[in-house]
């Protein structure tokens, strides 16, 4: 079928998808992020999941690149004289990409509070062609506060190497 431009409209007919490997390189092959956003707390001073920041995502080709973003709301409530931090590291399976993002609050008389935007980007290799998980973990530097983090959003994009 021949492809043709409504020139009153604009529209375009007779197209059919492309295959992922006819995109240009640079071209977004796909695109997946958390659909449930959701409030994380914690004091705990062990990494855990931030709940709804876990995805699960196969590659099209081992040749394409990925690039992976946190972003979140984040407060950190100090209790008196304790220093406190927030803690938030991205990974892909076991392995952590993009560093560890630290946000911090000091005071020796208390209840300070540090109350901020939070981004992580990680633009990496694909190994393979088998799924894998993205997830984003945070923390507490100590027990004695309490870490927020507001609307957490994960959104992971293969690239056409």
């Amino acid at each position: 079928m021949p492809v043709s431009i409504n020139g009153n409209t604009g529209v375009v007919t007779g197209l059919a998808a492309l295959p992922d490997s006819a995109m240009a390189s640079g071209s977004i092959i796909q695109v997946e992020r958390n659909t449930t956003i959701s409030t994380f707390s914690t004091n705990s001073t062990s990494y855990s999941d931030i709940p709804n920041c876990t995805l699960n995502f196969t590659p099209s080709s081992a040749s394409n690149k990925y690039l992976a973003t946190f972003s979140a709301y984040i407060t950190t409530v100090l209790a008196s004289g304790h220093n406190q931090q927030t803690k938030i590291k991205m990974f892909i399976d076991s392995t952590q990409i993009g560093g560890t993002q630290v946000y911090a609050a000091e005071s020796s008389s208390g209840s300070l509070q540090w109350k901020g935007s939070s981004y992580i980007r990680a633009f990496e290799s694909f190994s393979g062609t088998s799924q894998v998980t993205f997830k984003v973990q945070g923390a507490a530097h100590n027990t004695n506060s309490t870490v927020y983090v507001y609307n957490p959003t994960l959104i992971v994009m293969e690239v056409a190497a």
